[in-house]
């Protein structure tokens, strides 16, 4: 993915948003830089000093993301609509032929920015009472605007929107949005529309970048929780929600009882596996802890003979992460970030599964979305 930011600070902002999401991104004020290993390019185009070369300095690093190989394009607004943003959506939109297709999405809410019925809006004091019209601040009157009834209805009726608009001849769309759900929707519409063949290029002031794009990275990310308190259950319910078809959710023992074949048929068809022991109620939950660590080396002992690999564990519990890490013959841990208050990020060091990724929390805390964001911290998704 190649992001164009109008300054320094838009540049460090959206790729400090994609690192959140466990993506490399790298930062680029010069064409020499080393960009080889970044899942994320983002350039610095430092319009300040620009002045009317700004369009063609748009258009010659445009060129040169695509160069590299960078599929997806995007621009990264200021978050107010200042500076040019008319600029930078006329010199991304450069590239599209007649199949190119420009999404907007103009909301941060958790930023306290939203945008309703195609005008960005931040209510005092937050935003010192912004109200922006998307449309004529970039200079795409003819965009349609995807209102928040469609967004409400979630991905599939935002897409069945677009393609309507399309077989009209709309090739342009701002989509509304007021709560990071809406931005989720936003996300798998590009992506399905990217995968339909069209060239899709985006603007957002940066909200969405947590859920776009999705990298689709090969491999899978093992969940592990006893799921012995209501928080935990909660936490796992919405994990499966959020990925319907592509998450089992089972128990430990179901797991272990998996021979080979089985479990690599099972590993290849889902991109999370969440083992739980919901209905156990062990007065010894090391016990409980032994028989999760125990069926999670068995997955990746099978793994780890295939081209499915394991990405990383996300792991729920004190004496289960324990007993993880002595089932994997790790000696330590490397630590790395806290994502969340108690849910810290780790590296296994050692033994034969050594530099996994490890991402655990404490039983019965955080919120409902915290397993889902920390799979996908893993997944870059």
């Amino acid at each position: 993915m190649g992001i164009l930011a109008e300054d320094l600070q838009c540049s460090v902002a959206v790729a400090c948003r994609l690192r959140q999401r466990g993506l490399e991104p790298v930062i680029v004020r010069d064409p020499s830089t080393a960009v080889a290993d970044a899942d994320a390019v983002v350039v610095d185009l430092d319009l300040h000093h620009a002045g009317h070369a700004a369009t063609a300095l748009i258009e010659e690093w445009t060129n040169w993301l695509e160069s590299l190989g960078c599929s997806r394009l995007e621009v990264k607004l200021n978050a107010e609509l200042r500076g040019s943003p008319d600029a930078l959506v006329a010199g991304i939109e450069r590239r599209n032929d007649e199949n190119g297709i420009l999404l907007v999405v103009p909301a941060y809410p958790t930023a306290g920015r939203v945008c309703v019925d195609g005008r960005l809006l931040a209510p005092m004091p937050v935003g010192n009472g912004l109200d922006v019209d998307v449309r004529t601040a970039l200079r795409i009157e003819d965009a349609e605007v995807v209102g928040l009834s469609v967004l409400n209805q979630g991905s599939e009726a935002v897409m069945a929107h677009v393609r309507a608009a399309l077989a009209r001849g709309t090739r342009r769309f701002v989509l509304d949005g007021t709560v990071e759900t809406h931005l989720g929707a936003a996300a798998q519409v590009a992506s399905r529309l990217h995968e339909d063949g069209h060239r899709v290029a985006t603007a957002s002031t940066g909200g969405w970048v947590r859920f776009y794009p999705d990298l689709g990275r090969d491999g899978f990310v093992v969940v592990v929780t006893p799921a012995n308190h209501d928080t935990d259950r909660a936490q796992l319910r919405r994990l499966a929600a959020a990925y319907g078809t592509r998450a089992l959710i089972t128990t430990a023992g179901e797991a272990a009882s998996w021979g080979p074949v089985v479990a690599r048929k099972v590993l290849a068809s889902h991109r999370i596996l969440a083992l739980h022991e919901t209905d156990r109620d062990d007065p010894d939950r090391w016990v409980i802890a032994e028989q999760l660590a125990k069926a999670v080396r068995g997955l990746l002992d099978v793994s780890s003979h295939g081209d499915n690999k394991c990405l990383g564990a996300v792991v729920s519990g004190g004496l289960t992460t324990t007993a993880l890490v002595r089932e994997l013959g790790g000696t330590s841990l490397s630590a790395g970030l806290e994502l969340e208050p108690l849910c810290p990020a780790a590296r296994v060091a050692g033994g034969a599964f050594d530099g996994l990724r490890l991402l655990s929390k404490a039983s019965g805390t955080g919120s409902e979305e915290t397993l889902l964001r920390m799979t996908r911290q893993i997944l870059g998704a």
